[in-house]
């Protein structure tokens, strides 16, 4: 049964709650698709949900913050100071019952939903709801791919909304869960597409892909437009099944969904500046064996001997599995010609999570166990690194 109907709502001014406050231009706009996002409409959804094992929160229609609405949350006592404030939590615990239901829509005016993600919406014991979240499009269709070549067929059993940014929402449940988490990042941009900084200069690091798990929620069909500051809807994606069909897969298959969203990290964090002595450059100018390393070995020269496992390439960029590990995407080298390994997984020792390293760096990490020095003595006994002599 479609959670989806076909009450029609028209043109008409709905206000918003903070007085004064200037009303989006896009608001004014008629959004195909909006005569199904009606009170009626929201109201029939979340009962359908409900009772397919989702919870469900109100969300607020008339700021475009995406935020809850509070004028339909409970509003339990706080213990310490006897005040009582509208509270979400609850529903992180139990679904909502239909007499809850029921007073959301007996508030009046248009309201959204939003699906909880984690134990509560798990379905059944032991399982839980959780939710990829993609900022933009444009990491959708890497992701994929990464996906099908380990899983063929998998994404097409997922829940898929499109977003209004517009982004992708990806719903499974799973016997292995946690809570949300942020999957991969990039340097943030400004409105015009420039790098955005700091107050010191410096990029600003924005997460990309989030995983939403326990303490996490996404909106959904049909939230009205104006739930969004975009004024734009949520949509289910061509071919993807409703929310009240929520596929359950294995850890295996989680597993690969996560990595391939961890491959597209495009951050790495700066390396800190040190306050290095001068010293006179004299005749006899060394090139180090570490930087001539770096630039004439190749991560297969590195890598394979110690368990990793090239699983594919896109563009010009290598992914590897660690060692133990049966297959997903442990970590990238070389992405936009950088040249470096950037480590994904929290299992990769002697490598770290979240890091990136010169060939030197991992050559001296596995080779001598972190011993930058015997790793610099023992390149320049196999070839690396040269003494150049001033002319004349």
């Amino acid at each position: 049964m479609s959670i989806l109907c076909n009450h029609v709502v028209g043109r008409k001014c709905l206000g918003n709650k903070t007085p004064g406050k200037p009303v989006p231009a896009c608001w004014a706009q008629i959004v195909a698709g909006e005569d199904a996002t009606t009170p009626e409409c929201v109201y029939e959804a979340s009962r359908h949900l409900v009772a397919a094992g989702l919870s469900v929160i109100p969300i607020d229609a008339y700021e475009g913050s995406k935020g809850p609405d509070s004028s339909r949350l409970p509003r339990p006592h706080d213990p310490v100071d006897g005040r009582s404030r509208p509270s979400w939590s609850i529903f992180q615990i139990r679904r909502p019952t239909m007499d809850e239901l029921d007073g959301w829509f007996k508030v009046g005016g248009i309201y959204g939903l939003a699906v909880l993600g984690g134990t509560v919406s798990g379905g059944q014991h032991g399982h839980g709801l959780e939710i990829i979240d993609f900022d933009t499009a444009s990491l959708v269709e890497p992701w994929s791919a990464a996906v099908e070549a380990k899983a063929p067929g998998l994404i097409s059993r997922l829940v898929r909304i499109t977003t209004p940014r517009p982004g992708l929402h990806i719903y499974y449940r799973c016997s292995r869960y946690g809570v949300s988490q942020k999957l991969a990042f990039a340097p943030a941009v400004d409105e015009f597409g420039h790098p955005a900084l700091d107050s010191h200069g410096r990029p600003i690091k924005k997460a990309t892909v989030e995983a939403k798990a326990e303490g996490g929620y996404c909106l959904i069909p049909p939230s009205p437009p104006r739930c969004h500051p975009t004024g734009r809807l949520y949509r289910y994606a061509e071919g993807s099944s409703e929310l009240t069909a929520v596929p359950t897969i294995t850890p295996t298959e989680r597993n690969i969904l996560l990595d391939a969203a961890r491959s597209l990290n495009r951050w790495s964090e700066p390396t800190p500046v040190q306050q290095r002595t001068k010293c006179r450059r004299n005749n006899n100018a060394q090139t180090l064996p570490g930087n001539d390393f770096n630039t004439r070995a190749d991560w297969d020269d590195i890598l394979p001997k110690h368990g990793w496992i090239c699983v594919g390439t896109y563009g010009d960029e290598t992914r590897w599995c660690r060692p133990g590990k049966d297959g997903g995407v442990s970590a990238t080298s070389n992405h936009g010609g950088s040249g470096l390994l950037h480590v994904f997984s929290s299992n990769a020792e002697p490598f770290e999570a979240e890091r990136s390293y010169s060939k030197f760096s991992a050559y001296a990490l596995l080779e001598h166990g972190g011993d930058f020095v015997a790793a610099a003595r023992d390149l320049r006994k196999q070839g690396y690194g040269a003494r150049s002599l001033k002319a004349g």
